[in-house]
């Protein structure tokens, strides 16, 4: 079984690639998974949660199911060909099954949806008329 955090995101670097000076802004470099926990949702999306989990759980266990078992006398070859194998899996499945995500120097992969429902709730009661003691409390709740 996957398992993961909530907002958990994937991301690896695949040794020997060589970054150049071509545009990467449109390439991925990373997937987000925090769809596949349900946890503190409805149990309407807990449910949907657990079919895609189990969804890229199949499809992950079908593609490893094609690479070849190693043991102690495996040639070097062998153990290159099943972590290529392996990493074609992890890929197609991620990119089937989760959302990519693109990350800059001014991303923040920190900032969930938490942390905007408490930035628009310390927002709402900011702009309401009177009431500093509501504003002062979001503004708890954000910190």
């Amino acid at each position: 079984m996957i398992k993961q955090k909530k907002n958990e995101v994937i991301v690896w670097a695949v040794p020997g690639e060589i970054v150049g000076s071509r545009d990467t802004s449109k390439e991925t470099t990373g997937w987000d998974v925090s769809g596949w926990d349900g946890a503190r949702k409805s149990q309407k999306a807990q449910a949907a949660a657990r079919e895609k989990r189990a969804a890229a759980e199949q499809c992950f266990l079908r593609a490893v199911g094609k690479t070849a078992v190693l043991d102690d006398t495996s040639m070097e070859e062998q153990v290159e060909a099943a972590v290529m194998a392996l990493r074609e899996a992890m890929v197609g499945t991620l990119d089937e099954h989760a959302r990519r995500k693109r990350w800059c120097s001014r991303s923040k992969p920190w900032w969930t949806e938490d942390i905007a429902a408490l930035r628009k709730e310390f927002g709402r009661e900011r702009r309401r008329p009177a009431g500093i003691g509501r504003v002062r409390g979001a503004r708890r709740n954000l910190r």
